[in-house]
């Protein structure tokens, strides 16, 4: 557990006691039981647009509600543990057929992460819309025995339960259309990944566990794929081409180049040859050393006298007898 993140680690673990408390609830047939430990956190729901509770208030109503179920779930399962034992042989499921259930609750758990990253009212906003999918669930299979009683051909009955089908799952996504579109990238991602999800349970409530496990693993794995590609590694920064960093027009010795160091200024001087400078025999004076510019200068002091020696001599002019 990091240390940094105290709060949201504790609602994690809060809330994953929960789930697994009312899971065990729900598997045994405790549904009221479940909704009589909730009423704590509706009443306190209920009543905030027209009174703020308060810190304490808002800490203890989801503590209680928490404890409200954990006790209700070992009063449950003791009530299970007391009874009389199956007469079955082998009442108890082969372990194998666990795995595809288990492999498609890390699947929809990678999915609702993900989604996650790029906004995290999406996960809330998919917790809670949880409760109608569960109720659509359950209306589902009454609403298709009421077909199949209405039906009086097998055709007539597909059509009939492709219409119950499309009833529940357009009903279920326009309940979660509202807090959608509150997201930052958008509703499309958020209401497809609720249809996958809402369809895998519904699959999995008629016996099918296998095909929408391998489904869910598959996006899971694709999408994580995705996300490690494109995210950048930490630590490293995109640099700039040369051609944004400094302009072919701009002169290394201007006061605007982008060059590292104090601006130069230009030697405007006029240039002379270095016989001309030098008298015969002379050398050459090396500069001083006067930081990062390289433009040889001289003092007064330093340049030699120029004599008419050193100086050509003009030619002489002609002759007026010359032709």
């Amino acid at each position: 557990m990091p240390a940094a993140a105290g709060p949201a680690t504790a609602v994690a673990a809060a809330q994953s006691l929960y789930l697994a408390a009312a899971g065990v609830l729900l598997v045994l047939g405790r549904e009221r039981l479940l909704l009589l430990a909730l009423t704590p956190l509706i009443a306190g729901a209920a009543a905030l647009p027209w009174w703020e509770p308060g810190p304490l208030l808002r800490s203890a109503l989801p503590l209680l509600a928490l404890l409200a179920v954990l006790a209700a779930a070992a009063r449950a399962l003791t009530a299970c543990l007391t009874a009389p034992a199956a007469t079955s042989a082998d009442p108890r499921p082969p372990l194998r057929a666990s795995v595809p259930y288990g492999l498609f609750g890390l699947a929809a758990a990678v999915l609702t992460l993900l989604e996650g990253r790029h906004d995290p009212f999406a996960v809330l906003a998919l917790t809670l819309s949880m409760g109608p999918a569960e109720w659509l669930l359950y209306r589902y299979r009454g609403w298709s025995v009421t077909a199949l009683r209405a039906s009086s051909t097998p055709a007539a009955f597909l059509l009939r339960s492709c219409g119950v089908l499309a009833l529940c799952l357009t009903a279920y996504l326009l309940v979660l259309l509202p807090p959608a579109l509150f997201i930052a990238t958008g509703p499309a991602a958020l209401l497809c990944l609720a249809a996958v999800l809402w369809t895998a349970l519904l699959l999995q409530a008629f016996g099918v566990a296998w095909p929408p496990a391998l489904v869910c693993l598959a996006a899971a794995a694709a999408a994580a794929g995705t996300a490690t590609l494109t995210a950048s590694p930490p630590g490293r920064r995109r640099c700039s081409p040369r051609s944004a960093r400094r302009p072919r027009s701009a002169s290394r010795h201007s006061p605007s180049s982008t060059w590292g160091g104090p601006p130069r200024t230009p030697d405007l001087r006029p240039r002379t040859t270095a016989t001309a400078r030098h008298p015969p025999g002379g050398h050459r004076c090396r500069p001083a050393d006067t930081g990062p510019s390289t433009t040889r200068t001289r003092t007064p002091a330093q340049r030699p006298a120029r004599t008419p020696a050193s100086r050509p001599a003009p030619p002489p002019p002609p002759s007026k007898g010359t032709p």
